[in-house]
């Protein structure tokens, strides 16, 4: 996630089920992708940040879903 999202090691560390979730474009849902919603309280500029998963990162995240033992993602 660190290299196929360029973010923060702080910031994938931290990742929660509940900042991953799908946004729809355009109000079209078959325009549908997949977004990784890091909240305000966690970034440094105190703004949510919302960056787009590629299938790569979506495959990390939902290989992580199937192992995960807490709330945190990764």
């Amino acid at each position: 996630m660190l290299l196929l999202n360029s973010c923060r090691s702080g910031k994938v560390r931290g990742t929660t089920c509940d900042e991953i979730g799908t946004e729809v474009i355009g109000g079209l849902p078959s325009a549908e992708f997949q977004v990784w919603a890091i909240v305000a309280k966690r970034m440094k500029a105190g703004r949510e940040h919302v960056a787009p998963l590629n299938t790569a990162g979506f495959t990390v995240i939902a290989t992580a879903r199937v192992r995960q033992h807490n709330t945190l993602l990764l």
